[in-house]
């Protein structure tokens, strides 16, 4: 069922290319021959991570560039953006690779982490809720790196707020893990570096590392290339240049900054992006931590396993709230509508539209024959057949009807769900799930986990996401995180 895109802003579309930067001047540094180590000397650039270590981390974020919005042309249109972002938090390493010197895991208790995001039409203040202040990080492999609150469910702002590259938990991998002269250069694992960048794959890296002084017990290394990689099968540049700080004593990297120039393409749920980032990362040793002591973690999950992966939406105008796939994304948001989209690897594999439908009124009543009437008129000439339909009661007393058709829209084979959902008092929501036929191994059953978990909250005044609230010529997509 098509829409009109919005470009809802958030962290997401900016993740990639927030934590890994800082002012330029930082990067323009001239090797004092008095205080650096004579060529030739080598310094051991291997980081000593373990098991209990605690480091306070301070991180500030800046981004000034243009979203690049789908137009009804060839090239994309832009719209303005501004980002500024703070985070800080203690972090303990739970568990280190073996042979890898980076955090298998580590758990994070936030004392502040907000952003203002500017933009055309206004602003947006996301932060992370009190009570979910302590995060988990999962660093399994490169390909697996997940953040999540074994206190609940994170929302999208929320995790695209914490989930920034060159996370404090991976920066480590910047390191050769070896001794190194001054002046000698090596390059960076292609593999650690894709979840650094805040990207799902690198196919091609120039980036270079080079040891450029020592200052009695701080290493300074200079780092800078292009890559070329992707996020969810969306291509994306970057052009970057560092400066690193590294404590030979403490043997941690202690300050990190970036420059990073990043061109994304649109995708399927964010829009893409030609920006400039800046960001200044300080880390520090901490001894104590109440909020980390292993007592208070004990009775906590700090497992990635699914149900702790799992986001919550909440629609405080619509009334309803649930627990989300992180795959799915938020188009629109309104009292009338919410609209999501399942993005998977690059593909748009399904949309799913929810609105409120009335009370129904005293003594009326609304069977499952009735249902299928109404979606029959609905789809109008697209209908084809139904396929099934079934009646259900969800965990949470929610009574449930469920109607499977075919169809043809635009000459593509259509399944349609339709869901037909009640409280007992009354409360009525209608869900449809669209996708194309041939998708359908693919879609699986989401729609059902989707509403299984759905439950129905008080109406209160939300945000707005709207595509009619955006400039006339904006489609926009976003890109997906995991």
């Amino acid at each position: 069922m098509p829409i009109k895109e919005s470009i809802k802003p958030n962290l997401r579309f900016i993740h990639a290319y927030l934590i890994i930067v800082a002012p330029l001047c930082l990067l323009q540094l001239e090797a004092n021959p008095t205080m650096a180590a004579v060529r030739g000397d080598k310094v051991n650039l291997t980081p000593a991570l373990s098991t209990g270590d605690t480091y306070r981390v301070k991180v500030q974020f800046e981004l000034d560039g243009d979203l690049k919005l789908k137009a009804e042309g060839s090239q994309p249109a832009k719209s303005p953006v501004k980002v500024n972002a703070q985070l800080i938090y203690n972090e303990k390493t739970l568990q280190v690779h073996d042979g890898h010197r980076l955090a298998a895991s580590a758990v994070r208790d936030y004392e502040s982490a907000r952003a203002t995001i500017k933009y055309r039409e206004g602003s947006v203040r996301p932060q992370l809720r009190e009570d979910r202040r302590i995060v988990a990080v999962a660093a399994d492999s490169p390909q697996d790196v997940v953040l999540f609150s074994p206190l609940g469910p994170l929302d999208r702002d929320e995790l695209d707020l914490l989930n920034v590259p060159a996370s404090s938990a991976l920066v480590d991998v910047i390191l050769p893990g070896r001794s190194v002269a001054v002046g000698e250069t090596w390059k960076l694992d292609s593999d650690w570096l894709a979840p650094l960048l805040g990207l799902d794959a690198v196919d091609h890296s120039s980036v270079v590392c080079t040891l450029q002084r020592v200052d009695k017990n701080l290493a300074v290394i200079h780092a800078q290339g292009t890559v070329t990689g992707s996020v969810e099968g969306v291509s994306s540049q970057l052009s970057v240049a560092a400066k690193i700080s590294f404590d030979t004593q403490l043997k941690r990297i202690t300050w990190f900054a970036m420059s990073l120039k990043e061109s994304r393409a649109v995708g399927h749920a964010y829009p893409g992006l030609e920006a400039t980032a800046r960001v200044q990362m300080a880390v520090q040793r901490q001894v104590n931590v109440p909020a980390l002591h292993n007592e208070v973690l004990a009775d906590l999950n700090l497992k990635p396993d699914e149900p702790a992966r799992l986001l919550e939406f909440h629609s405080p105008s619509g009334g309803f709230e649930m627990l989300l796939d992180r795959r799915w994304h938020v188009m629109i948001e309104r009292a009338d509508v919410s609209v999501l989209r399942l993005v998977d690897r690059g593909d748009l594999v399904a949309q799913v539209n929810f609105s409120a439908l009335p009370k129904l009124k005293e003594g009326e009543t609304f069977s499952i024959v009735d249902f299928q009437q109404d979606v029959k008129r609905a789809l109008a000439d697209h209908f084809g057949e139904f396929v099934t339909a079934s009646e259900s009661v969800t965990d949470h007393g929610l009574r449930v009807m469920r109607v499977v058709t075919t169809g043809q829209a635009k000459d593509l084979s259509i399944d349609w769900i339709y869901y037909h959902v009640t409280d007992e008092q009354g409360r009525r929501l209608s869900c449809v799930f669209t996708h194309e036929a041939e998708l359908a191994e693919r879609f699986g059953a989401c729609d059902q986990s989707v509403v299984s978990s759905l439950q129905f909250t008080d109406v209160t005044a939300g945000r707005v996401t709207d595509a009619a609230q955006r400039p006339s010529t904006a489609g926009a997509a976003r890109q997906k995180k995991r």
